[in-house]
Parts: structure tokens; sequence; C-alpha cells
């Protein structure tokens, strides 16, 4: 709903809209209770009908409506970002900087 209001359905996306793009290397899909707030599940099973939907917006519709320069994409280590407490996630370095100004 986000995407389709400030994206899809806004005259001049590019002026307005900027996409942050994270991906989690390293993650378990075992560990559920953990993946769970980055990953949807449907009972104890990863929801590949939400994961394919992702995968169309994130490589064919957001491209579509904006260019390369307003989608950042960044990596974060899963392990890495896993252990930080809450409040030291703005300051680990694992925010793009550009969120930080």
């Amino acid at each position: 709903m986000e995407i389709q209001s400030g994206i899809m359905n806004a005259q001049r996306p590019s002026e307005s809209a900027l996409v942050f793009m994270r991906t989690l290397p390293g993650m378990n899909i075992n560990n559920i209770w953990q993946v769970s707030k980055f990953i949807d599940f449907r009972g104890l099973k990863e929801d590949k009908e939400a994961k394919e939907l992702l995968t169309l917006l994130r490589n064919q519709s957001i491209p579509k409506y904006l260019s390369a320069e307003n989608i950042l994409s960044y990596k974060v280590d899963f392990d890495q970002y896993s252990q930080l407490e809450p409040n030291e996630i703005n300051n680990s370095g694992n925010i793009p900087k550009i969120l930080m100004n």
C-alpha cells in the first residue's frame, strides 16, 4: 500500500520517493523467531507467494517508476545485525548514511 501510494500513484515519484533495499546474507531460515521480522511465514513455512511478489516488486515494479539514483541497495550481515541492541542500530553503521543526515 505504501509503495502504491508513494511511488506508483505519485505524479513525479523520482522527485518524492527513495527506496532502500536491504539484503541480509547469513540468515538461517530455520530460526523462525529471529527471521520472522524480515521474512513472511505461513505457519512454520516461508510464504513463497509473498517472496515472489517481493521479488517482482524489487526487480520490476519499483525500477519501472524510479530511476537507479532513487534506489539504494545495501547488505548487512544478518548475524551481526541480529546481535545488536535496538539502541545500537542507528550508531552501528548498518543504516545507510543518507538516512542519518
